[in-house]
């Protein structure tokens, strides 16, 4: 026998309907927190990328420039490199490398930085180390390190920039190595040179390039418009 249940009065549907309006609520509020914790994974991620170049510029282990708190959440956290990887997969991105910038001529690797001019670049084939060793002095340096400088992490790319810090920059002599190059040290490289103080408000920036035109024009800069204006002094390295 099949028994009917008996009709339902208003009292009935209005608490029905309550319950399914509140599971409603309570799955688009978990929704939207899963939407919020993506978004805030990103933010101290990108906070700790900005210290570590800060740091590294002021010759401080990157671990001094974390906060209390951060430490005290240290050990909950995942590692650095782990949380970089979610954040990429997040964006839908290539994995976002540990890169720090410096610009503290001291943590130049010169044997790397010399060895690469001298055997491989097109520009500065031959270039005596004694020479290569002044132009570092007295220049404006970046360097690029997979990891923190002050922890002995490989170098893996370099620009210099001659300026007197008011009116001219020439940024020359740059380079990443082979192994790190498509995986965003070149980019990383240059936002760091246009971003430095002494590069803001000076009147013109110049470089030279064979093949990284369309990288350069990135950041603003084109083609001479009147080149036989310019004119130049070209001589041979001395033994």
């Amino acid at each position: 026998m099949v028994r009917r249940k008996p009709p339902e009065g208003p009292a009935g549907r209005e608490d029905r309907e309550h319950r399914t309006d509140e599971g409603r609520a309570h799955k688009e509020l978990d929704d939207d927190e899963d939407e919020c914790g993506e978004r805030e994974l990103l933010r101290p991620n990108c906070a700790r990328l900005k210290n570590q170049i800060v740091a590294a510029a002021d010759g401080r282990p990157i671990d001094e420039e974390r906060g209390d708190e951060q430490r005290r959440d240290g050990d909950e956290e995942d590692g650095l490199d782990e949380q970089l990887d979610h954040a990429g997969a997040s964006l839908d991105s290539p994995r976002v490398e540990q890169y720090v910038v410096s610009s503290d001529a001291r943590h130049v690797d010169r044997d790397l930085v010399w060895r690469f001019l001298h055997d491989e670049s097109y520009w500065a084939a031959g270039v005596p180390r004694d020479v290569m060793d002044r132009a570092i002095d007295g220049s404006l340096c970046f360097a690029v390190f997979d990891g923190d400088p002050t922890r002995r992490a490989a170098q893996v790319a370099f620009a210099r920039v001659v300026t007197d810090r008011a009116t001219f920059g020439w940024i020359c002599d740059v380079f990443v190595v082979p192994e790190h190059r498509g995986r965003g040290a070149g980019k990383t490289l240059m936002d760091a040179v246009m971003a430095h103080p002494d590069m803001q408000g000076l009147r013109n920036i110049l470089l030279a390039t064979r093949d990284a035109h369309g990288l350069y024009a990135r950041y603003g800069f084109a083609p001479l418009a009147e080149p036989a204006r310019w004119m130049a002094i070209r001589r041979p390295y001395r033994p």
